[in-house]
């Protein structure tokens, strides 16, 4: 609406008068857009292998934020290019050990050890050829065989590869020394070994030593590779059949307040064992979204998780534990009984 001094103005001034009063900032109200609290936290949560001797916390997560929240972490990396035997990547290899539920696996492992004789081929692939073609022989003569397998190399540069093999009863040496020689043009004897392991601790021993070994000497493939850039060599571990290897890995969910908790238990845990083995004491995480894990036998880790997170969860799983060991045995019987009479023919 104009007044009667506005009249007296003409059409231009009018307007101009118009669009003065449209420019001015409109008060300012309440937002109707939504803004994610970022105090807000995800639960964290406990995993523990069951059957195995590992236990992870997973620290509580910002709501809405995973990018920040991964960076509060900072446990999470971009995976590039292989150039070295990291320890991330020994990390990786010992907790896959350490997840198979050793309830299910019919007999211990086996370790066994493939080396090139004086002769070796100079190309990476032709190494992860030979090893592919040595896996396929054996598990089309033992399908229910799970490996786990690493890769490194001799002082003299040549690589050789450390194989533990589970769910088999027996394997004759001189079967996989024929393998590898007919597969390398090689002799026999460059099959250093088959053994069995004496105990599931000797097991973890042997990964420790042999496939998780970390000393520096992969980058000697760069002589022993004719020069070649270590990523060319591409894995240096991996899995084989990984259905033969079962795990049973349960979850729990837990307040921010148990998982605190818990994480001083775990680190004050393996301190103490690092101690004694006369190593450095690791400093406690300052971050409180950052996670913990840890080798723990799964017993022991269920108590703690029944102790903090409330419940009881041990004696279902002991349970059903005498029935898996029972299944176990009968399927052991089953087969020497199914091989005595292969044998008797």
């Amino acid at each position: 609406m104009f007044t009667a001094e506005s009249t007296q103005l003409g059409f231009w001034d009018v307007r101009a008068a118009a669009s003065a009063v449209a420019a001015e900032p409109a008060p300012v109200g309440l937002s109707t857009c939504h803004i994610s609290p970022q105090a807000k936290l995800r639960k964290a949560r406990v995993t523990v292998a069951v059957g195995g001797n590992t236990i992870k916390l997973r620290g509580p997560e910002l709501a809405g934020d995973t990018m920040r929240a991964k960076a509060l972490r900072h446990r999470q990396s971009t995976r590039g290019a292989i150039t070295e035997f990291s320890k991330r990547s020994r990390h990786r290899l010992l907790f896959k050990l350490g997840d198979i539920d050793q309830r299910q696996i019919l007999y211990r492992p086996l370790m066994a050890t493939l080396t090139y004789g004086d002769d070796w081929p100079p190309s990476p692939s032709r190494w992860k050829q030979d090893l592919q073609a040595f896996v396929k022989r054996l598990l089309r003569r033992y399908p229910s065989a799970g490996i786990i397998w690493r890769m490194e190399p001799q002082k003299r540069g040549a690589p050789h590869f450390h194989l533990l093999i589970f769910n088999l009863r027996f394997l004759p040496f001189g079967q996989v020394a024929a393998y590898w020689a007919d597969i390398t043009n090689g002799n026999p004897a460059s099959c250093s070994r088959v053994e069995r392991v004496r105990s599931w601790r000797g097991v973890m021993s042997y990964a420790s030593k042999y496939l998780a070994k970390l000393d520096g000497d992969d980058r000697q493939f760069l002589s022993g590779a004719g020069g070649k850039a270590l990523s060319e060599v591409g894995r240096l571990w991996g899995v084989i059949n990984a259905d033969a290897l079962p795990t049973d890995v349960r979850g729990f969910i837990a307040t921010d307040a148990q998982f605190h908790q818990l994480r001083r238990i775990l680190h004050r845990h393996k301190s103490s064992i690092l101690r004694r083995a006369g190593h450095r004491h690791i400093p406690a995480p300052r971050d409180p979204t950052v996670g913990f894990s840890s080798f723990l036998d799964w017993e022991t880790s269920i108590q703690l998780v029944d102790g903090e997170l409330g419940g009881d969860r041990l004696i279902p799983l002991l349970r059903e534990t005498r029935r898996l060991e029972m299944e176990t045995r009968f399927k052991r019987e089953a087969l020497a009984q199914e091989w005595l009479s292969t044998r008797g023919k």
